[in-house]
């Protein structure tokens, strides 16, 4: 199993910027290390298919289900 934070601060980034709070490098690390286990198809927004593509959702459900966390409460 890989964790990783996203979140972290920075302090010599200026005090109203987004790249105080969120580790870059660890967005990447998840983004490698997801990219082949993600189902892919073709998302349509706004009329515009995306073939390969992937949402929030799929992340979402792929991460709650190597984690072994019941999602039948909804």
């Amino acid at each position: 199993m890989i964790y990783v934070s996203i979140w972290y601060v920075n302090d010599d980034a200026p005090s109203s910027s987004f790249s105080q709070y969120v580790d870059f490098k660890g967005l990447l690390h998840i983004a490698v290390h997801s990219k082949d286990k993600l189902p892919r198809g073709t998302h349509v927004t706004g009329g515009i298919p995306y073939p390969g593509g992937f949402t929030g959702k799929d992340i979402a459900r792929e991460l709650l289900i190597n984690h072994d966390i019941s999602t039948s409460d909804r």
